[in-house]
């Protein structure tokens, strides 16, 4: 039964006597009955206010309800009470104690909930629910809980309670007993409508713990709604401390109360929200694990390092993570506990701990603390990342005693956290890849290469970027060799979108990387041999701009070097490999450099002429300087630059394998610069006179035999080249060109004396021009020494029938010969013995000019008429014209110099005309 208040309305207590006062406003109570039909409370009397059912006994209210049960009206049952048996009455009311005994169980187990929870309302609410609805056929029972923890027992009713309120309420309190796993589910109570659980769930996700273990909610539309119903509440100390851990602006007077209330977790809730230091100090001596963690934090964020020290020595591995994760967001140094975060990090096992530890002693870490703690590390990268930091500042033989156990513990990485940042502020010394780069292994190698690059893009440092280049061409794997080039390449790439560097086959360029040229031919060496670095990417590419980089200048320097010969056999070993096309012409356009030394020209000439490589520009172009080296003799592009004397001053001492180059030096020469010297020595190696340019030479020196050939090629230049001087058999005409006539004479006695050259029409008219207007004293110097053997040779010339013009000459200068008394006896035997063997008429009539026939032997005769004399040598002159006319029209000259070779012709043509005709 229970008693309301008739004047104040509150509820008396359950042993409240007919009589008592209230105890809410101490007037007389009135006392109240539950309707056996409708369940409703109403004032004791007769009739019930709600449903109007006569009221019952209270003695009587169970055997009542089992009457309705068994579906007795309401009218029916106060009568059937009145009448039935009293044993019936006392069975029905023993059946429904029994059923209320059940309710009774259910209810408590709720008070028992409630012992955790905020309100006190959800036992009275279950109550009233559940009697409503008695009897049950069936009433569940409660779960038992007589044994385990809070937790275990709330676990309990949260799995097996048959009622949905209960459960909901267990898990909450399972919440407030840090059962972290129900966090979700009582968030989602948050949505079920306002009442008790609603409030229930908000209070205990805004409790200090939940905040604590899972900070404040993150999402927006949770966050708001928390607020509004905790704004919706009364305005306890409990809800003040919730709304300020949540941020929101509240009555300070109302936290500060809140520090002395006689509830421990609102107490600690309102210290964690103000900052208090003692309640938090005192929080610490305390058994609450998560109190002393929470208030061990909210210190240390307060800067109280010396308060929370105490505990962060004792307490378990997970509150030390926490604690230190705390006072990692500290914008400063940790300096009052570095001895015992020096003692975390040497002495826990926990690797969370150790790795939080040095993070945070590396914010003011002494020098000499590095390598202990990197010896700690075990291959935390976060503890090697605080290390490497610039908090930490370790100078640089300190940092390179961390990294070097990196090294040895087999963690060191490019990748590492905070090793880019220190190679690029110069915490590295520049010196430490290069000192380990020899000993490590092909990984460890990449990895030290990595972290260089990012040194040389900081610094480019010059002793770094040798290192690298020795790594390029050391005794090292293709992969390791590839990725230093790679390394270099990107840093050259910064200045230089090309990215090739400062590394070319020059001597200078040589040696500001490697120790010397030598040095560095036996590193390129032992690159060329392995196939496996002429594959890798990135390198073939760069070996193949290397060899087209070669200096001419620095080729004599390379010539020099005692391992040159080994790089050059390497180069032809792998010239016929199946490498990159550009690589190989580039390897062979090296060859063509330094290929030509004697002592292994040979080879290489053999080795190029051994590939199929036909119509290759880059072999040929190296076959081509090799074949001409032979020779001493540069290459064609060469040729136009050099000095005019070339080929004079090498022609006498040449091979006569060498001439035919040499004319085409002249040639080339010629086209560019029309130099009358040159001009002048051709014609001398056209006649065959002797080694040298009158004017430019002390002595000349006599030819050996020059092929008819190159006599013709050398005489076909000439004209080609600018036409032929002007010339005469006398000396102002030919001393000028050839030097002495006396030197001149035994050449030009060798060539009239050649059969196959007066057979040549170039080289008649040739003749013919040199042999033109005899001068006495000409003559007088070309015979000298020699008469016989110049009359011969002039007569076996004429006896040959050279062309008319030549022929001419040669008759003119024979009857000058013939026309002096002390040649005149030689010039008739030499005239006779030809025609006893071979008459012409060209022998005829320069017989009878030698030796005119007496006048007894002659007929009369009309006297000749000069004028047809001279009309038949106009006409042959002509006839000489048109052919060189025709000759220069089809040459290979340009059409300008064509016009003006056929001009100067066309004017010495007139001038003899004129000549002939007085």
């Amino acid at each position: 039964m229970r008693v309301e208040c008739q004047h104040c309305g509150s509820t008396q207590p359950h042993d409240w006597a007919a009589g008592d006062l209230c105890v809410a406003c101490g007037r007389a109570a009135r006392s109240e009955l539950r309707c056996f039909w409708c369940t409703e409370w109403t004032p004791e009397g007769r009739f019930c206010r709600t449903c109007g059912a006569e009221l019952v006994p209270a003695g009587s209210y169970g055997a009542a309800r089992m009457l309705k049960d068994a579906g007795t009206d309401r009218f029916t049952i106060p009568k059937m009470l009145r009448e039935l048996d009293p044993a019936q009455i006392e069975n029905f009311t023993r059946i429904y104690n029994a059923q209320l005994g059940a309710v009774r169980q259910h209810v408590d187990q709720v008070h028992f909930l409630e012992r955790f929870s905020s309100l006190d309302v959800h036992a009275p609410a279950l109550e009233e629910e559940l009697v409503r609805r008695l009897p049950w056929p069936e009433l569940p029972r409660p779960p038992p809980l007589d044994e385990g923890s809070d937790l275990e027992r709330a676990q309990a009713l949260a799995e097996r309670s048959p009622f949905a309120a209960t459960r909901a309420l267990a898990t909450v309190v399972r919440l407030r007993l840090d059962d972290w796993g129900t966090l979700r589910e009582v968030q989602w109570m948050l949505s079920g409508g306002a009442g008790p659980l609603q409030a229930e769930a908000a209070l205990a996700l805004t409790s200090w713990r939940v905040l604590y273990a899972h900070g404040r909610p993150r999402e927006r539309a949770l966050r708001s709604q928390l607020l509004e119903i905790l704004r919706g509440l009364p305005a306890s100390s409990a809800v003040v401390v919730r709304l300020g851990a949540l941020g929101e602006a509240v009555d300070a007077a109302a936290l500060e109360g809140a520090l002395h209330e006689p509830d421990r977790e609102t107490a600690l809730a309102a210290a964690l929200v103000l900052g208090a230091v003692a309640p938090l100090s005192s929080a610490l001596e305390g058994r609450d694990l998560l109190a002393r963690e929470a208030a061990a934090e909210r210190l240390v964020e307060l800067g109280r390092l010396a308060e929370a020290e105490a505990y962060l020595r004792g307490a378990p591995p997970d509150a030390q993570a926490g604690l230190l994760k705390q006072a990692l967001r500290l914008a400063r140094p940790l300096t009052a506990w570095s001895e015992l975060l020096l003692e975390l990090v040497e002495g826990t096992a926990d690797p969370t701990v150790r790795a939080r530890a040095a993070q945070a002693l590396c914010r003011a870490i002494p020098p000499g603390w590095g390598v202990r703690v990197a010896e700690r590390a075990a291959g935390d990268r976060g503890i090697y990342q605080a290390l490497l930091s610039k908090e930490a500042d370790l100078p640089q033989a300190a940092l390179t005693q961390v990294l070097d156990r990196m090294l040895e513990g087999g963690h060191f990485s490019s990748s590492q956290y905070g090793l880019r940042e220190a190679a690029q502020r110069g915490a590295i010394s520049d010196g430490f890849v290069p000192a380990r780069l020899l000993g490590a292994s092909p990984e460890v190698q990449k990895e030290l290469l990595r972290l260089g690059e990012v040194q040389l893009e900081a610094r480019r440092d010059p002793g770094l970027e040798r290192a690298f280049y020795q790594v390029v061409f050391g005794p090292h794997p293709a992969e390791v060799r590839a990725a230093a080039w790679w390394s270099l390449h990107r840093v050259y790439r910064r200045d230089d979108r090309r990215g090739e560097g400062p590394l070319r086959l020059e001597r200078g360029a040589i040696e500001a990387l490697f120790d010397s040229v030598d040095v560095f031919f036996r590193g390129l060496t032992e690159v060329v041999k392995d196939r496996a670095t002429l594959k890798e990417v990135g390198l073939f590419d760069m070996l193949a701009r290397l060899f087209a980089s070669t200096d001419a200048a620095s080729v004599p320097s390379f010539l020099a070097t005692d391992s040159l010969h080994d790089l050059v056999r390497a180069l032809l070993r792998a010239l016929p490999g199946d490498y990159w096309p550009q690589l190989r012409e580039a390897m062979a356009a090296f060859l063509g450099q330094v290929g030509g030394d004697p002592r292994w020209r040979e080879e290489v000439i053999l080795g190029l002429e051994g590939l199929d490589t036909r119509g290759n520009y880059h072999f040929e172009l190296a076959l081509r300087t090799l074949r001409l080296a032979r020779y001493d003799l540069p290459h064609d592009r060469e040729w136009p630059h050099l000095p005019l004397d070339f080929v004079p001053s090498r022609f006498s001492s040449a091979a006569p394998e060498a001439w035919p180059i040499l004319l085409d030096i002249a040639d080339q020469q010629l086209i560019r610069q029309r130099d009358v010297g040159l001009r002048s020595y051709l014609l001398n190696v056209a006649v065959g006179a002797f080694h040298g340019v009158p004017g430019r030479r002390s002595r000349p020196t006599p030819l050996r035999r020059v092929p008819n050939s190159v006599r013709l090629r050398a005489l076909a230049i000439v004209e080609d080249r600018g036409g032929l001087p002007p010339l005469g058999l006398s000396a102002a005409q030919l001393e000028p060109i050839f030097g002495p006539l006396s030197e001149l004479a035994p050449g030009l006695l060798a060539v009239l004396g050649d059969a196959a050259l007066l057979e040549d029409r170039q080289y008649a008219r040739f003749l013919a021009r040199l042999l033109e207007a005899p001068e006495p004293a000409a003559v007088t110097a070309l015979l000298e020494g020699l008469p016989g053997a110049w009359i011969r040779t002039l007569v076996e010339a004429l006896s040959a029938q050279p062309s008319g013009e030549l022929g001419a000459r040669i008759s003119a200068l024979l009857a000058a010969i013939g026309a002096r008394s002390e040649y005149a006896a030689l010039v008739i035997e030499a005239l006779d013995n030809a025609l006893g063997t071979r008459a012409t008429q060209a022998l005829e009539r320069l017989r009878r000019e030698v030796t005119p026939p007496d006048a007894s032997e002659l007929a009369p005769q009309e006297a000749g008429d000069p004028w047809l004399d001279k009309q038949a040598e106009v006409e042959r002159l002509a006839a000489g014209l048109q052919a060189r006319v025709m000759e220069i029209s089809l040459g290979p000259a340009p059409p300008e110099e064509k016009a003006r070779l056929i001009t100067e012709l066309q004017v010495e043509f007139q001038a003899r005309v004129k000549a002939i005709y007085g």
